[in-house]
Order: structure tokens, then C-alpha cells, then sequence
């Protein structure tokens, strides 16, 4: 049976509910606070478990009740902790504003995910025998490093963003990034089609054989260098947008796991990204199959 293996970081989630963003050195009031379990290494877990596929989750959390309370929550969604290890270290925090708008601003902390080892990763691999990984860049380079040596079917989110040189991503199956992230990796800011498919080509050209561009409200673009499709996202009246490109990246790998075709995997994806925005939180936002399924049904 086709697994995942999902390498990456889990966070508590501070999120505040504001009406508008603080100015440097205002001070304001929130409308709103609430605890959330997160962090993009499991909200892509549990987003790809919810969306049907078989996932093992490669992180490390602290011993304490951060700990506690996430390790509950990504196993209460069917996601395997045998390769997520306990830190010494205070689990990974994130604070998030949430504007009227559903934007948010974030300030992360990244706490016990720095301990996670490039040992950790290649024993995880080993056992694990993934047939698709995914990974992002909240956790160290080492654990990063380790996990594209293996030269398994990796998809690479590169969020948040880091300088990507010093990795060795040529032959790389998937990279996902999004307008911000596409702009620091190419240079070229996708604001139209003209761009974005030159932005898709220089990526390309790193030796990458799948460029997804995400573009928020837009939908996504897919090209590998033969084939290209842009997929619009459906409109939605959205509620908090944080975790939005988890979930996309979740659900288009358990679609991939499948077998599904990127066309396929894609439109999925997009629609269960659109689907969790209309929901708060980051990694409880995430839709399940069947609910996508059914958003997607005329």
C-alpha cells in the first residue's frame, strides 16, 4: 500500500483575532484568542491524511504540554507519530493576527523543530519506505538536506523561504512555491500569465521537474516544461486564509499517492485549500476528502 512520509515542523498556534494589523509600536486589542494545534509539517500531515492517503510524520516536539496537546491532536487524525521524536527543547510556537480581511501576519518560533536530526530523517526514510515525502523549511538545513540526499519522490514546499543554493535540489519531483516565494526564488513576480509561466520555466531550468506556482485566490499554475495548465480556485467567502497552502500541499500529495494525475491532483488540491479557508484555524481547517469531493460536485 502507497505511503507519505510528511518531514517537517508541528507548532502551538496563538492565533488573535484583530480588526486591523498593529502599526510598530502600537498597541491593540484583540477580538478573539485561541490555541490552535499547527506548524507546516502537520498541517500538511493531517491535510493529507484527512484527504485519504497513509501518513508517517518525521518532527520533533518538546516535552511539555505544547507537546502534549499537538502529539494528541496529529494522532487523533490518523497521522503516525513512530518517527516524531520528544525534545528537550519548548515545543515550536507560533503567533498569528488574523485581520477582518481573513489575512495574517506571523511570528514563529521555532523552538524543538530545530532538533530534529538528519538522522532523524534518514531512519524515518529507511523505515518508513515512503513512496512520496513532503517537506518544507521550518526545520534545520541538516534534516533538509537529508531528506532531498535521499533522492526519494520528493515534493518541496519552500516556506518560509530560505535560500535554496545550498541545497541540492536538481532532480527535484515537486516544488511548491507560493507568489511571494516564487518572486525570491526566480526574481520574477507572477502577476500575470506571461510571468508566471517565465517564473515556472526558470524554475524548471534548476533541474525541477514538476513547478507549482500557487497564487491564493487565483488558484495555481502546473507546468513540466511539455505540459502546462493554470486551475482558477473557486470563489469561497473566507474566514481565515492560515494554512490555506498546507492544505493544498497536503491534499495534492495524497492525490499524487493515489495516482491521480497532476491535472487531477491539482484541481483537488485547489479546491480543498479554498475549502479551509472558509473554516478558522490552520491544521483543523483542513477539509476531508469527501467534503472536497462534494465542493467540487456541481
Amino acid at each position: 500500500m502507497s505511503t507519505a512520509l510528511v518531514v517537517g515542523s508541528a507548532n502551538a498556534d496563538l492565533v488573535y483575532s484583530v480588526d486591523r494589523f498593529p502599526q510598530p509600536g502600537e498597541t491593540i486589542s484583540a477580538k478573539q484568542f485561541t490555541t490552535f494545534a499547527g506548524g507546516k509539517g502537520a498541517n500538511q500531515a493531517v491535510a493529507a491524511a484527512r484527504s485519504g492517503a497513509i501518513v508517517d510524520f518525521c518532527a520533533s516536539l518538546g516535552n511539555d504540554s505544547n507537546g502534549d496537546f499537538l502529539a494528541q491532536t496529529i494522532s487523533e487524525n490518523c497521522v503516525s507519530l513512530r518517527h516524531t521524536r520528544r525534545s528537550n527543547q519548548p515545543t515550536g510556537t507560533a503567533i498569528i493576527f488574523v485581520n477582518q480581511e481573513a489575512e495574517n501576519e506571523i511570528v514563529l518560533n521555532p523552538g524543538a523543530n530545530f532538533d530534529l536530526t538528519a538522522d532523524d530523517v534518514q531512519s524515518a526514510i529507511d523505515q518508513s519506505k515512503p513512496n512520496i515525502i513532503l517537506t518544507q523549511l521550518e526545520i534545520t538545513d541538516e534534516a533538509i538536506r537529508q531528506v532531498l540526499h535521499s533522492k526519494s519522490k520528493t515534493i518541496l514546499n519552500p516556506a518560509p523561504f530560505r535560500d535554496l543554493t545550498q541545497f541540492d535540489i536538481n532532480g527535484l519531483f515537486a516544488i511548491t512555491p507560493n507568489e511571494t516565494e516564487t518572486y525570491a526564488l526566480t526574481g520574477i513576480l507572477p502577476q500575470n500569465e506571461e510571468s508566471i509561466r517565465n517564473a515556472a520555466n526558470v524554475i524548471l531550468k534548476l533541474g525541477i521537474q514538476n513547478a507549482i506556482v500557487t497564487l491564493g485566490k487565483r488558484g495555481c499554475y502546473w507546468s513540466n516544461g511539455v505540459e502546462e495548465l493554470f486551475i482558477p480556485a473557486p470563489s469561497v467567502a473566507p474566514v481565515d486564509t492560515t494554512g490555506a497552502g498546507d492544505v493544498f500541499n497536503g491534499a495534492l500529495l495524497a492525490q499524487l499517492l493515489r495516482g491521480n494525475s497532476f491535472p487531477d491532483a491539482l484541481q483537488f488540491a485547489v479546491a480543498a485549500a479554498s475549502l479551509s479557508t472558509t473554516r478558522p484555524g490552520a491544521l483543523t481547517s483542513a477539509p476531508f476528502a469527501q467534503e472536497t469531493q462534494q465542493f467540487l460536485t456541481p
